[in-house]
C-alpha cells in the first residue's frame, strides 16, 4: 500500500483557499480519501489526521500510512468500449514519440535526473502518449530495462496524477467519470463523491519506497489502461 501520493498532493495543494474555513478544509480532505478509496482506521478522525499532515507532526510521512487503509468499493469497471483517444493529440503524441525513442529517457545513472526534453514534452500529453509509448516501446532506445521502462511509465503518472488533482479538487466528478468512461446510469448522485473511482489508480503508481518494473509496458496498458483517467485536456498543476 503507498499513500505517499494522496497524501502529498493534499498537503502540497495550490487550490486551498487562504480562508477557508476548518471544516472546509476537513470536508475536501473527506472527499479526496473517498476518490482513492481510503478511510482513516479510527472511524471518522479525519480532523485529527488532517492536523497531523498540514502541521507536519511526523519525522517522516509514512508514520501516517498505519492510519489510513484502502476499503472495498463499488466495481467501477462498466467501461464503456474501447478507449479512443483524441485524434489530434495522439497524432501529436505519435510525432513526439519519433523525437524521444532514440534519446535516453534519463540522464546520469541517477533516475531521478532531469529527463530529456523530448521525453518530457511526451509525458505532458498524457494518457494518449502513453498509450502510444506502451504500443510502441521496443523502438525507445534509451529505455532498455524493467526499471527504466517503470519509470517512464511513472513519469506520465506524475503528469497524469496532477490533472487528477485538479480536477477532484473543484471537484468535478462528472470529468472524472467521463475519462474513466464509466456509464452514465452508473453514476452516483449529484455532488456525491464515486467512492474509490480512482483506487486502482493510486495504486498502480507503486511504492515510493521500492523501484517500479515493468517486463511488458504492452501487457501493463491493457493490464491498468481502464484504471487510468484520459484527462489530456487539462493542463497539470
Amino acid at each position: 500500500m503507498d499513500f505517499y501520493h494522496v497524501l502529498v498532493r493534499f498537503a502540497t495543494s495550490r487550490f486551498f483557499d487562504a480562508g477557508a474555513t476548518p471544516q472546509k478544509l476537513v470536508d475536501a480532505f473527506r472527499r479526496e480519501l473517498d476518490l482513492f478509496g481510503i478511510r482513516p482506521v479510527r472511524g471518522d478522525d479525519y480532523e485529527g489526521l488532517l492536523d497531523r499532515l498540514l502541521s507536519s507532526k511526523f519525522t517522516h510521512i509514512s508514520e501516517l500510512y498505519p492510519e489510513l487503509a484502502y476499503q472495498d468499493c463499488p466495481a467501477w469497471d462498466a467501461r464503456i468500449r474501447p478507449y479512443a483517444p483524441d485524434p489530434a493529440l495522439l497524432s501529436q503524441a505519435e510525432e513526439l514519440f519519433e523525437l524521444a525513442k532514440p534519446c535516453p529517457a534519463f540522464e546520469g545513472d541517477d533516475l531521478d535526473n532531469i529527463r530529456s526534453d523530448p521525453w518530457d514534452r511526451l509525458y505532458e500529453l498524457g494518457k494518449p502518449a502513453l498509450l502510444v509509448y506502451c504500443g510502441n516501446h521496443a523502438q525507445a532506445i534509451g529505455v532498455s530495462t524493467p526499471i527504466e521502462r517503470g519509470e517512464v511509465i511513472r513519469c506520465f503518472f506524475g503528469t497524469l496524477y496532477d490533472r487528477v488533482s485538479r480536477v477532484a479538487e473543484l471537484p468535478d466528478f462528472p470529468e472524472l467519470l467521463r475519462s474513466l468512461r464509466v456509464p452514465p446510469d452508473d453514476w452516483p448522485p449529484a455532488g456525491q463523491a464515486p467512492f474509490g473511482l480512482l483506487k486502482h489508480f493510486s495504486q498502480a503508481i507503486g511504492s515510493q519506497d521500492r523501484k517500479f518494473q515493468v517486463e511488458d509496458p504492452h501487457a501493463w496498458w491493457h493490464q491498468n489502461e481502464a484504471t487510468i483517467p484520459d484527462l489530456s485536456g487539462q493542463p497539470p498543476l
